[in-house]
């Protein structure tokens, strides 16, 4: 169950993250309560839901941890994006995002960092 759940929390990030994420929601997930951050953020708790329903049956307890993931990556994408944005690290230009300093790559992986540890919390949190 471990494996299966910590697998399964890795391709729902890589699909949520990198397949379907529109340039609508990662140009404007830095804006504070905008639309297209908080589709993306509803993407990620969404799969998440479906990820919990696999191993638990508590309808409230699945929502709810659906919910926290949706808060916890609205989050921690609006902290990353603002932080890059407010340095100059990268840019948005007619949605394409261009990288100004390698400093921006060190805040994406602190960004995947923080994801990655919220998949180990839900997982302890399925399991035990």
């Amino acid at each position: 169950m471990l494996i299966f759940l910590l697998i399964a929390f890795q391709v729902k990030h890589f699909f949520a993250d990198f397949i379907l994420q529109t340039p609508y929601q990662y140009t404007n997930k830095g804006k504070f309560l905008h639309l297209g951050g908080i589709l993306h953020a509803f993407i990620h708790g969404f799969f998440t839901s479906i990820i919990a329903l696999c191993v638990n049956d508590d309808v409230i307890y699945i929502l709810s941890l659906g919910l926290l993931d949706m808060f916890l990556h609205y989050t921690i994408d609006l902290i990353k994006t603002q932080f890059t944005q407010k340095r100059q690290y990268a840019t948005t230009i007619m949605s394409n995002v261009v990288i100004k300093s390698n400093k921006y790559f060190v805040a994406l992986g602190l960004d995947q960092l923080a994801h990655q540890l919220c998949y180990i919390f839900f997982v302890f949190c399925l399991i035990y």
